[in-house]
């Protein structure tokens, strides 16, 4: 299984391009750093030599086709741009390539990206020697997935492909693979100091490698449980994991912010609270402004059916707005594509309604109703109410304000004709869950993505339904095989057609599997594994839901996901193997048959993949 890893990874090393992978460019710009400078290297530090001899071998190799024009490379008092600096604090996988670069300093840029790309073939075979042990410890002997396991990761496309890259994705992938190792090891022959010690320190190594695997850390009480209470005692390890989860919820989890609203920048406290100046219900939007913070942002998305009644006609947005002092806030900005429509208004302590009216020519970008009272720190404390917010058609700026026909502030009458308010829960009556600060900001620190973000995008699942979808797509197409940075596909007919019937019959398979042999599962083995692989796949479609508020659209790729490569495939081959066992013996057919077609079957994916990448780049 190794010499397969080595051979295939070998073929991607020198078959990809120079500098045709995600960010290898500044990723191999750090390495250097760090080889090269004997200083420390901070934040946007870079070498204007160096930059300017691997720009020119980026625009020798045709990295700038179809990309418009390539960098000056005469430029003096300007750092080449070459693209978004990776200079980071997690430097490990950086000081790993830089200890081997520094043995050849000054040879050709592009001999040392290959060297690089070399010694993340090496990391990529830590990953296949960790799926070896993995499947041993997890299956009798002679059982086939002690080897379908690895090779089908070793084959796997477009893992290889960045495995074969030089990117700290690779150290990533790696390391968490010895970490779910070591836990394994821990969970299934109890605790030792060796075992224990592995443990941690792959996953110190995870927090100092990458954010997409610092969740070790909090994996790491789950096999060290498991190790302790063993047999007649697992019931406490059950326990305790049970109520860890309970009280971490209920610590970091709180209820009564106001639906439908986006915490775009934190907010302290909900941004719902009763007021007895509410001019509809009895709730009102309340947004605390302190000094050295940034200003809170509350965003709420306007559905596209909503949208498409906006078109090509006079809009009024308006709110009722209060303060605890006198003072000049904003109005509920209404953000499109190019514009943003608001206005200045000073407000006291007592409530007084504000409107706006324009006309809209919209765009296919998301609309969006900004509560932001202040677009700068403020010099001391002020609280901001804000009631009745709506968005709706026709040009009410002569009358004083609307009367609204529910306390949700759903529909109403306005200088005596009936308007719908575009903008839902306009008066915060409606609550939904939300994330303490303190733990938002602990996540975002250490993880990938906004966590309050993603909790409120998947309650206004409806609005977001077609980015969750799209980005669920991409993971899925990264995930079997789309090379370069994410552009080039396969060339197959129906590639990922075919793909997500094999990927649907290994899920299917997987759960009969599961069902089926419940009574003898290593379900503590399992558990790790599955909690890892969730928490992984989540941070990754997480990553992208910061852009739903600001009108750009990031949909994240599956390199985000591959440090539980192991536990994805494993569930897959195990569906896979469970599927060949029944058809084997419901049909009467050979299952080294049925196995051996799994295996051209990856073989030919392998294939396809290479030959996508040559067809590209010829």
């Amino acid at each position: 299984m190794l010499l397969i890893c080595v051979i295939n990874g070998g073929v991607f090393v020198f078959l990809v391009p120079p500098w045709q992978h995600y960010d290898e460019p500044t990723q191999f710009e750090f390495a250097w750093l760090l080889a090269n400078k004997a200083e420390k290297i901070d934040s946007g530090d870079y070498d204007q030599n160096m930059r300017r001899e691997l720009a020119a071998s980026m625009i020798e190799h045709g990295f700038y086709k179809n990309l418009g024009a390539p960098p000056n490379l005469l430029l003096q008092d300007q750092e080449i741009d070459i693209g978004f600096s990776q200079v980071n604090r997690r430097w490990l996988y950086y000081g790993f390539i830089g200890v081997f670069l520094g043995i050849i300093p000054t040879s050709d840029v592009v001999l040392q990206l290959y060297l690089g790309r070399l010694l993340s073939l090496a990391l990529f075979s830590v990953c296949v020697f960790c799926a070896i042990r993995i499947a041993y410890e997890l299956s009798n002997e002679d059982h086939p997935l002690r080897w379908i396991l690895p090779l089908t990761i070793a084959l796997l496309p477009g893992f290889v492909d960045i495995m074969t890259a030089v990117n700290d994705d690779v150290g990533a992938v790696a390391v968490f693979s010895l970490f779910l190792w070591a836990g394994v090891l821990l969970v299934k022959r109890g605790f030792s100091w060796i075992k224990f010690l592995s443990l941690l320190v792959t996953a110190l190594i995870c927090f100092w490698m990458k954010n997409t695997v610092t969740v070790a850390i909090i994996l790491i009480l789950i096999p060290l449980l498991f190790s302790f209470f063993r047999g007649s005692r697992r019931l406490i390890a059950w326990g305790i994991l049970a109520l860890g989860v309970v009280v971490v919820f209920f610590a970091a989890v709180n209820w009564g912010d106001a639906a439908y609203w986006y915490r775009a920048v934190p907010l302290d406290g909900s941004s719902r609270a009763v007021s007895e100046l509410s001019k509809n219900g009895k709730h009102a939007f309340r947004i605390v402004l302190s000094p050295e913070k940034d200003p809170p942002r509350l965003v709420q998305l306007i559905p596209q059916d909503k949208k498409a009644n906006l078109l090509d006609q006079p809009l009024t947005i308006g709110a009722w707005i209060w303060a605890s002092e006198p003072t000049r806030v904003r109005t509920p900005i209404l953000v499109t594509e190019r514009r943003a429509y608001s206005k200045l208004v000073s407000v006291d302590t007592e409530p007084k309604y504000y409107s706006i009216t324009t006309n809209l020519i919209l765009s296919n970008l998301p609309l969006s109703i900004v509560l932001a009272p202040k677009a700068y720190p403020v010099k001391k404390e002020i609280v901001v109410y804000y009631d009745g917010i709506v968005l709706t058609t026709g040009n009410h700026s002569s009358v004083t304000e609307p009367q609204f026909l529910d306390s949700r502030a759903e529909s109403g009458m306005w200088g005596g004709e009936p308007f719908e308010n575009v903008v839902r829960n306009g008066s915060a009556e409606s609550p939904w869950p939300w994330i303490h600060n303190w733990a938002d900001r602990l996540l975002t620190r250490n993880f990938p993505g906004r966590p309050s973000l993603f909790l409120t995008s998947i309650l206004d699942f409806r609005v977001v339904f077609s980015y969750y979808l799209n980005s669920l797509t991409r993971l899925f197409q990264t995930f079997w095989g789309q090379f370069g940075w994410g552009h080039i596909a396969l060339i197959a007919p129906y590639s990922y057609r075919v793909l997500a019937f094999v990927t649907l019959i290994g899920l299917v398979g997987g759960s009969i599997a599961l069902v089926k042999h419940r009574h003898n599962l290593p379900w503590d083995i399992l558990f790790f594994l599955g909690i890892s692989l969730v928490l992984i796949w989540a941070s990754a479609l997480m990553r992208g839901t910061g852009t739903l508020i600001d009108g750009r659209t990031f949909l994240p790729v599956a390199r985000y996901t591959y440090p539980v490569i192991i536990p994805t495939m494993l569930v897959l081959n195990l569906g896979w193997l469970s599927l060949i066992n029944e058809t084997g013996n419901l049909l009467k057919i050979p299952k080294p048959l049925l196995i051996s077609m799994l295996i051209v079957f990856f073989l030919l994916l392998d294939v396809v993949g290479l030959m996508s990448i040559v067809k590209y780049y010829s």
